[in-house]
């Protein structure tokens, strides 16, 4: 699974991966304000929770309202 800074997600079977050329490989194509953030191996069932929060954008919140 790959993420992105703007929010993109992109989930590939790894086998995609197996037979990389010389030159490379473009997993994903960013645009030019975004930028990778993470990439995990990950598997069907697995959930994928991301929170993202400027500090001027964050409140405390009770338990109840999550």
């Amino acid at each position: 699974t790959i993420v992105t800074k703007n929010g993109k997600i992109k989930r590939t079977n790894l086998s995609f991966y197996k037979n990389v050329r010389k030159n490379g490989l473009i997993a994903i194509t960013l645009k030019e304000d975004d930028e990778l953030i993470e990439v995990k191996i990950t598997n069907k069932e697995s959930e994928i929770f991301l929170l993202h929060s400027e500090p001027s954008d964050a409140f405390p919140l009770g338990w109840v309202a999550l």
